[in-house]
């Protein structure tokens, strides 16, 4: 009965850091997709808030400073992880003039990935962008 008690702590023990990893790997990949979701939402207001407005460049410089904080290099508007970071050239950009007729409007949001770790770098992509159109209201 004694070797069947330290068969089972072992067994504990062999199979807890795996199962850990496992059940944060699940909660991180769900801030992951939070902060993911939030970054799309983000480029779809500012479209948006851009492609009603009867000012474009007005309406650009006002979306800009209410979703990006350019002194912190950051949005701000609820991103949980600090897993990927706004890119360091052109992290966030509102074309007004886009598309064959120049009546689109594109957003892009390009993020990088700040963390260097081995198994991170494996399954994460070191860059995404979230680009979205937007027909200009006449």
């Amino acid at each position: 009965m004694k070797k069947q008690k330290g068969q089972v702590i072992v067994e504990f023990a062999l199979i807890l850091p795996l199962f850990l990893l496992m059940i944060f790997g699940l909660i991180y990949s769900g801030m992951l997709f939070h902060d993911y979701s939030t970054l799309s939402n983000v480029a779809r207001s500012a479209t948006r808030e851009v492609a009603i407005s009867s000012d474009p460049s007005n309406a650009i410089t006002n979306v800009r400073a209410y979703y990006y904080d350019e002194t912190e290099n950051r949005f701000t508007q609820g991103i949980i992880t600090n897993l990927y970071v706004p890119s360091s050239s052109n992290p966030f950009t509102i074309d007004p003039n886009s598309g064959n007729d120049g009546k689109d409007i594109v957003t892009t949001i390009n993020m990088t990935l700040n963390v260097k770790f081995p198994l991170i770098d494996m399954v994460l992509p070191e860059n995404f962008s979230i680009v979205y159109h937007m027909r200009k209201d006449s």
